[in-house]
């Protein structure tokens, strides 16, 4: 049977450094993907916004057209 030492104060020390980093990078991945999913929201409400502005100016075009005859 095998044992392995146990890990030593430098070592523990670099491993919570590197997990507070860790946690720190998935903290604002976090608020990153929160804030592109709002973006992205309001950019297909934009869109829609945009294609229903484009067809009312588009009716109105065409009744323009109708009356000018």
């Amino acid at each position: 049977m095998s044992q392995t030492a146990a890990p030593s104060a430098h070592e523990i020390d670099v491993l919570e450094e590197n997990t507070q980093t860790n946690e720190e990078r998935l903290s604002h991945l976090l608020d990153s993907k929160e804030m592109l999913e709002r973006r992205h929201a309001e950019l297909i409400e934009l869109r829609h916004v945009l294609r229903e502005t484009a067809y009312f100016f588009e009716q109105v075009y065409c009744s323009l057209e109708l009356t000018d005859k």
